[in-house]
Order: C-alpha cells, then sequence, then structure tokens
C-alpha cells in the first residue's frame, strides 16, 4: 500500500469517527431533552424562601401595579393569598366573579389541580370533593386566571391579604408555585360571620 493510499484510509477513518461522534452527542442532547420535562421558565407565583410577609406583600402589590398599568383588560396566572386560612364557602363566595379557579394551596402542601364546576355545584362543592376547604384543611391561597380589572375587585375584601400578578405571557405549567408558609392555618376565625382578619398576624 503506497504512504498516499496509507493517509487516505487513515483520514477516512478519521472522518467516520468525527461523524460516529457528532451524531452520538447529537442523539444523547434529544433524549435529554424529550425524557425530562421541561423547566419552569422562570415566572413565579408565591414568596421566595424565607421572604417575610411584608416584603412579599409589597412585591405582590408591585406586580398588580404594574399588570393594571400595562394589561389591565388581559387574562393573567395570579396567586390570592388569604390571612387567615379560609374555608371552602369563603373562597367561592370570594372568587365567584372570576373566570377560573385552576389550583389550590393549603398549608405546606404543593398546589393542587382542580376542574371547574359542573352545572348545579360551585367551587366551595369542587374544594370539597377534592379534601380542601375544611378543618383541617384550609385554603391558604389560590392560583387564579382573569384580568387585573377583576382580581381588583377582591383586593377590597378584607379577607384577601395579597394578589400577585404575573405577565400576561405566563403559560400554565410553565411558571412555580411556592405555598405562602407563614399564613394562619387555624379556620376556627376563618368564617365570613364576624371574621377578624389580620393580615400581619405570622
Amino acid at each position: 500500500m503506497t504512504s498516499q493510499a496509507r493517509s487516505q484510509r487513515i483520514a477516512f477513518v478519521l472522518l467516520i469517527i468525527l461523524v460516529l461522534g457528532l451524531a452520538g452527542l447529537w442523539m444523547l442532547g434529544q433524549s435529554d431533552r424529550t425524557s425530562k420535562p421541561m423547566p419552569p421558565n422562570g415566572d413565579t407565583l408565591g414568596p421566595a424562601y424565607d421572604e417575610s410577609w411584608e416584603h412579599y406583600r409589597a412585591r405582590a402589590d408591585a406586580s398588580f401595579v404594574t399588570a393594571q398599568d400595562e394589561a389591565p383588560n388581559q387574562n393573567a396566572w395570579s396567586m390570592v393569598v388569604f390571612q387567615p386560612a379560609l374555608l371552602a364557602q369563603d373562597v367561592s363566595d370570594i372568587t365567584a366573579p372570576l373566570n377560573r379557579v385552576s389550583a389550590v394551596i393549603s398549608g405546606a402542601e404543593a398546589a393542587r389541580e382542580i376542574p371547574e364546576p359542573t352545572d348545579g355545584h360551585s367551587r366551595a362543592d369542587v374544594f370539597l370533593s377534592n379534601g380542601l376547604g375544611n378543618e383541617d384543611h384550609p385554603i391558604s391561597a389560590v392560583i387564579v386566571w382573569d384580568t387585573p380589572t377583576a382580581l381588583a375587585a377582591l383586593k377590597s375584601d378584607a379577607r384577601v391579604a395579597s394578589v400577585e400578578i404575573l405577565l400576561p405571557d405566563a403559560s400554565w405549567g410553565r411558571f412555580g408555585i411556592r405555598p405562602p408558609l407563614w399564613t394562619n392555618q387555624s379556620a376556627e376565625v376563618s368564617s365570613s360571620a364576624g371574621a377578624e382578619v389580620n393580615p400581619e398576624g405570622r
């Protein structure tokens, strides 16, 4: 075999190795992309770890003002926090004007997705059928879908401690949800009848 032929064969073998290596890397990348869930895009509702109630409420209020200024009539995902935590009927009454309640938080539990009620049923029925909004699992927050204009009415309700609104381009399943751990989980005074709500309470 001549020197030129040997060089050509070596170059051909190296080319094959390079192509196979690149193909392998591409397949690994594709496998990782399809086998793992897509991570959140950075948007998050709820307080950061160790964030104080005062700081979170100020941040939530700022998000509300921004949403009202920039897109008052555009639907967006929001977290409505109750302090103290409320029973099912109270939350049902408060959220009745809203388009959708998609998830409910009780205490330190992860947000639980819920359906909208069918004809003849209320949101209170849905909460209770999912074990939420009773004495043992009062509702501390809900994730809702509606406009800042619609949510403005909730802020005047003494039972609502804060409303945090994401930008309208946030998509369901693509943002994080953190429970407001400092909410009072006692439902003893959370009934709308004679309720005394103290949002500053821990």
